[in-house]
This record gives structure tokens, sequence and C-alpha cells, in this order.
């Protein structure tokens, strides 16, 4: 049975939205964004989705260095995916590659609540909001 209720939302989109949840008492453990070398066993089709998916992933504060052996697994399963070719195994792959996709906020619907938070007003709006 899956857990209750939605997924929590990332600390570092707390902070970005600049959340009355945010803040270092947060349950989230800060993480380290760096430029992130795949794994030595990482090779072809595989090696390829890091190189091409990795620094856009980065560079939206959704891949850091804990998260990568969970998207090395992601860019494998691709790779397994597309050189399956009975349709049973590709069904499988699929569904993983789905499944993990979700967590890194690569479909449609994970994205739109996880990157496309609504614009936060800026400092300039917040003060005349107040003073008028």
């Amino acid at each position: 049975m899956g857990t209750r209720g939605p997924k929590s939302t990332p600390q570092a989109e707390l902070d970005r939205r600049d959340s009355w949840r945010s803040g270092p008492d947060g349950d989230s453990p800060e993480v380290v964004n760096a430029d992130l070398e795949p794994p030595s066993w990482l090779a072809g089709a595989a090696l390829e989705m890091w190189r091409d998916v990795g620094p856009d992933l980065l560079a939206a504060g959704m891949l850091a260095k804990v998260d990568r052996l969970a998207f090395a697994i992601l860019c494998q399963a691709q790779a397994d995916y597309r050189g399956s070719t009975e349709p049973r195994w590709r069904k499988e792959w699929a569904s993983i590659v789905i499944r993990l996709c979700k967590e890194f906020g690569m479909t449609w619907a994970s994205r739109g609540a996880v990157v496309q938070a609504p614009k936060m007003e800026s400092e300039k709006d917040r003060f005349f909001k107040i003073a008028g």
C-alpha cells in the first residue's frame, strides 16, 4: 500500500516560494548540488541520457549528489527500454522509466506540481501592496 496524501514539497521549492514551512528546522536534509560525474558503469544510451538530461535537472535544482544512484538507474532503465524488442519486457521497462521520471519531475503532471509554482511577487510589489 502506498503512502497517504500528496508527496512532500522539496525544501528548495519551499524556499523559492518563501513559504512559512521553509527554514532550517524543516524535515528535508540540505543537499549539495555540484557538477555530477556519471557512474563508471554507465555506458551507451544510458550515458547519453545522463549527459543530455542531467544538466537540465541540475540547473532546475531537481538533481543533487544524493540523487546520483537513482538518476543512474533511470538512465539505465531508459536504455534497457530502448534496447528491448520483446513486448512484455518493453512494457515492464516503460513502467519503471515512467515511475522514476515522476520522481525527477520529468512528466507533465509531476513537473506542474514541482517546477511550475506560481510566480512570487517582488519586494517592490509587496511594499506597494502594503503601503497602498
